[in-house]
């Protein structure tokens, strides 16, 4: 019969193939070994403690003190993004100049604006870098996917303008580029952790 301790053994396994079998390594993919490490680091506490409810609690609210820092840290930068929310900006101009089925193309920024219109994405691959730098394990076509959407000529196409993506190629920049010469830019708004400018172009 199997232990605990396997079991949890096991779940960290499995979840370390989950976030490394994508081959992309963004930061939120972590989140997945988060509940066996710490199901694993409070067995193991309770092994070091011999099972003494005292020396646990200490040793517990030791490992919990740890975190406050970074727990602090964390809360600030939270704090400072709060003050220009790029995103939910762009978002907010599109629910008031479009209607609910409005069609929306976010290129070279952060398709979290989809979920905070509630708009259909018009491509699975949400990601720029998933269109060039992951194309291999997205086998995405980036430049056919980008010319089928900018084809269908969205209500609004949002871009991040302050700089060129390290992922995005060229090609692509242009073929938004010539699309957008058919659009009238509505808004730009800057976002206040970074200083990213996004455009926003109505049809």
């Amino acid at each position: 019969m199997l232990t605990p301790e396997v079991w949890i053994l096991v779940w960290s396994i499995a979840a370390l193939i989950d976030v490394g079998l994508p081959l992309k390594f963004y930061n939120h993919y972590y989140f997945t070994l988060y509940p066996p490490i710490c199901i694993a680091a409070a067995v193991a506490l309770s092994l070091a403690a011999r099972n003494r409810i005292k020396h646990f609690a200490l040793g517990f609210a030791i490992l919990f003190a740890s975190a406050v820092p970074l727990w602090a840290i964390g809360e600030s930068r939270a704090a400072r993004g709060a003050e220009a929310d790029a995103p939910r900006e762009v978002a907010e101009v599109v629910r008031r100049a479009g209607n609910g089925s409005s069609s929306l193309f976010v290129y070279n920024y952060d398709p979290v604006i989809y979920a905070l219109t509630r708009l259909r994405p018009p491509t699975p691959y949400v990601l720029g870098s998933e269109s060039v730098e992951f194309s291999y394990s997205s086998h995405a076509n980036g430049v056919a996917e980008v010319q089928r959407i900018i084809d269908s000529s969205p209500d609004f196409i949002g871009v991040h303008t302050t700089l060129p993506s390290e992922f995005l190629q060229v090609e692509l920049d242009q073929l938004v580029a010539r699309k957008l010469l058919d659009y009238h830019l509505i808004r730009q708004i800057e976002n206040g952790t970074n200083g990213v400018i996004v455009s926003l172009y109505q049809h």
